[in-house]
């Protein structure tokens, strides 16, 4: 994908082999190349039912961890292939990431992946 194409739609298999919409974008800002693999909610609540009103349910804290940490290390493996042709300087995996508020080490609304001398170095959320 090129930034002439802005956002580009498709469907993919997940992991657990069910098939969904899914949505990339690229963008750049100051400089700075962005893209974004979107996959939405929706879609991904038809196909596991954990997923629910996430994240305005009450199933929506840690527990929502059992369903997304799976989802999000299967994320993380996408970033390293791309990361193998383009290095990243940074990768965020979650809902809507607050950059400054979900990422904190405390307590990670969002995994995060930083470049390492063994490639990228994976921090899975934990909240």
């Amino acid at each position: 994908m090129s930034i002439e194409h802005g956002h580009l739609r498709g469907t993919l298999t997940l992991p657990s082999g069910g098939c969904v919409v899914c949505g990339g974008f690229s963008s750049r800002y100051e400089d700075v190349d962005q893209l974004d693999l979107d996959l939405p909610l929706g879609a991904l609540a038809r196909v596991d039912r954990r997923i629910g009103g996430y994240p305005f349910n009450e199933h929506s804290g840690v527990e929502s961890l059992s369903w997304r940490a799976p989802l999000d290390r299967w994320l993380a493996d996408v970033a390293a292939v791309v990361h193998g042709d383009v290095p990243l300087q940074r990768a965020l995996i979650g809902f809507e990431v607050d950059e400054d508020a979900d990422i904190a080490d405390d307590r990670r609304y969002a995994a995060i992946l930083l470049p390492s001398p063994e490639g990228l170095d994976y921090r899975p959320a934990n909240a």
